[in-house]
């Protein structure tokens, strides 16, 4: 049992990491600047800010998974994919927690099921994105060389 503690700390302490470097990622991308070519391939204005926000989310959480996922392919060998997603929905399931607490589905002025998607589309985004790099990285050309006969 004493080979569990590395671990567990490894997963807390990328949790931590990926937690604040969300909250700095998050807090600098252009939420209320929608470019003028945005607008033209959606239906309505409504759909066309929803998808915005949606694209910033999944462009965040992709920016502040980068260093956690390159930690995890540099440092840790064993299970890499297995605690990159404990560290990632550690860290996702704090802040959609957070945001359930402060704005609750059911106060939301877009409606509870609008608001409930766009919670799942962004804890998805959280919890897949150190993963999803990883995978990546793993498929590069530069890391399938061969080996010769």
């Amino acid at each position: 049992m004493r080979g569990a503690w590395p671990v567990v700390l490894a997963i807390a302490a990328l949790a931590t990491a990926y937690y604040l470097l969300l909250g700095f990622v998050m807090d600098h991308l252009p939420w209320a600047v929608i470019p003028a070519w945005w607008w033209h391939p959606w239906p309505s204005r409504h759909a066309a800010v929803h998808a915005w926000l949606q694209a910033l989310d999944i462009v965040g959480s992709l920016v502040a998974a980068f260093p956690i996922a390159a930690i995890v392919a540099v440092f840790l060998k064993r299970r890499p994919y297995t605690i990159a997603l404990c560290a990632a929905v550690g860290a996702a399931a704090v802040i959609i927690g957070g945001i359930l607490v402060e704005y609750p589905p059911w106060s939301s002025p877009v409606g509870p099921a609008l608001a409930i998607a766009n919670l799942v589309v962004y804890f998805l985004a959280l919890a897949a994105s150190p993963v999803f790099l990883l995978w990546l990285a793993k498929c590069l050309p530069s890391n399938n060389r061969w080996r010769g006969p």
